[in-house]
């Protein structure tokens, strides 16, 4: 069980200003928009909200004199912030924070796949990629209105949040703050809608972005940092492209392993064989061992896809058509073979 107190820095007998005081100083230095760990903040939060609250930290001394589960809820948390919270700055961040670690938040990121055939792959190229991605709008900054003016909000008032009340059951209303629909949380609203962006901070921009694929590269996936979408509190994502390989026969891919499936006919499987193999323009030497059965397998050290293994599947021709002196000649030549 987490031990809160020790997370805030505060003996067990600490009274509630002495953990609001721990908590708002904690608070500031770890936020993650001014480099601290999220993880650890979050943990701040959490040791903050149990502890402040007089049934939570009982519950809490109680469960952990026992040494048993003590689950925190995080649903419904800005409601408990906004109404308890001594700091509107730090009520700010702490918002901030939750609201882009929700699942609602937006991805940043894009994603693209790009399909190559082995032999682009087993060569090297250069791709070119082209997407749409949103940028802050250069016209306002972002900040959605036409000459950069804001003014607060007139449906919360500059709070961000809005009170709403909702019935249940006939006769029971239940009263709810969220984030105000108006001005998306940020309590203020452009004196002048901006017409480059219509209001909304953002706007699609056409890229193209020119990729270095090396020789001999695998599928994968190939990130490039801070070229995804933005939003307008300057956050920028990546562009993640999915670089799929695929190989049609004779050849297969098994993790990045080359698998060559090598036709060769009954007496070279026979009598053994050195084969001479154009591999994508590279000529490599395949030694084919005499008595070789079919399907048996050779490896061929760091000629795969990401400095794996290449390895050659034996398939033994047998011949379509022999005349009758040829029948004869095999006929002589079991004579002179050993089987196991």
């Amino acid at each position: 069980m987490e031990n809160y107190y020790e997370i805030l820095g505060v003996p067990e007998n600490a009274g509630p200003e002495e953990i609001k005081k721990a908590f708002r100083e904690l608070a500031k230095k770890y936020h993650p928009d001014r480099g601290g760990n999220p993880e650890k903040f979050k943990k701040i939060v959490e040791a903050y909200r149990v502890l402040s609250d007089p049934k939570l930290k009982a519950e809490y001394d109680q469960k952990r004199k026992f040494q048993s589960t003590f689950t925190f809820n995080f649903d419904d948390f800005s409601s408990y912030f906004s109404q308890n919270l001594f700091d509107q700055d730090l009520l700010d961040i702490i918002e901030n924070f939750f609201s882009f670690s929700t699942k609602d938040e937006k991805n940043l990121d894009i994603y693209k796949d790009l399909v190559i055939d082995l032999e682009t792959a087993y060569k090297g190229t250069k791709k070119e990629i082209n997407y749409d991605r949103e940028i802050i709008c250069p016209s306002c900054q972002g900040t959605g209105a036409q000459d950069k003016k804001l003014i607060i909000c007139p449906y919360c008032k500059g709070s961000g949040r809005t009170t709403y009340k909702s019935k249940a059951w006939p006769g029971i209303l239940f009263e709810q703050r969220k984030k105000c629909d108006a001005c998306q949380g940020k309590g203020k609203i452009p004196e002048k809608i901006c017409l480059n962006c219509q209001g909304k901070g953002i706007i699609f921009k056409k890229e193209k972005v020119i990729i270095q694929i090396p020789p001999k590269s695998g599928s994968q996936l190939i990130k490039l940092a801070n070229f995804g979408n933005q939003n307008q509190n300057k956050r920028i994502g990546d562009l993640i492209i999915n670089l799929k390989v695929i190989a049609k026969y004779p050849f297969e891919i098994i993790d990045n392993n080359l698998f060559l499936n090598l036709e060769i006919d009954l007496f070279d499987a026979i009598i053994g064989k050195q084969i001479e193999y154009n591999l994508f323009g590279e000529k490599i030497k395949i030694e084919i061992p005499p008595g070789s059965n079919q399907d048996q397998i050779i490896k061929i050290k760091d000629y795969g896809l990401e400095n794996k293994n290449l390895y050659v599947r034996i398939r033994i021709k047998a011949p379509k058509k022999i005349s009758e002196k040829g029948k004869k000649l095999i006929e002589e030549l079991k004579k002179e073979i050993e089987f196991d």
